[in-house]
């Protein structure tokens, strides 16, 4: 039940952190280095085999983006932070999947 919540989990947490949400998406670096047109970004960043470089900036960005949203829960309430714990352990073993395939 709770990874079916995950995604509300996240969007709570951003939204809890709208101001550092605001100054992180408004001058990244991954937008200077990729672009902002998100149909090309779902595109590039989809694929099954990334580049290196490009993995490791996606991993870096969305590492930012789930601190994010971490401290927003932790800010917000523990058992909101339980259920976001369990979505990250997740992501975690998704990362470790892809680095090895």
């Amino acid at each position: 039940m709770a990874d079916s919540f995950s995604v509300a989990a996240f969007h709570l947490g951003l939204m809890c952190e709208l101001t550092a949400l605001t100054d992180l998406l408004s001058d990244h670096i991954f937008y200077e280095d990729y672009g902002r047109d998100y149909q090309l970004l779902r595109r590039h960043f989809s694929t099954r085999k990334l580049d290196p470089d490009a993995l490791a900036d996606m991993l870096a960005f969305s590492g930012e983006l789930l601190a994010l949203a971490s401290r927003g829960l932790k800010n917000e309430d523990l058992a909101r932070h339980v259920i976001w714990h369990r979505f990250t352990n997740g992501l975690k073993q998704e990362k470790i999947q892809l680095k090895k395939a």
